[in-house]
């Protein structure tokens, strides 16, 4: 298929747990803040869709790193 040596590997997953931890970050900090006006269901939807998200960076990280000799 494609081939990634060892640097570019080490430096896409990097690159993707820094987007997952800004990912977390935003979903959860932003949500938090505006906690009073919404709707319970919202909230966790939007919760919901973030974790989905980070833990689609950490797989993609993971799977980057089976390329590391």
């Amino acid at each position: 298929m494609f081939t990634i040596d060892n640097k570019w590997a080490v430096i896409l997953s990097d690159f993707c747990l820094d987007i997952a931890k800004a990912y977390f970050i935003a979903s959860f900090i932003s949500q938090s803040i505006t906690i009073n006006g919404v709707n319970p269901f919202d909230l966790f939807v939007a919760l919901t869709k973030g974790m989905f998200n980070v833990i689609i960076f950490l797989v993609f990280s993971r799977y980057l790193l089976k390329f590391k000799k």
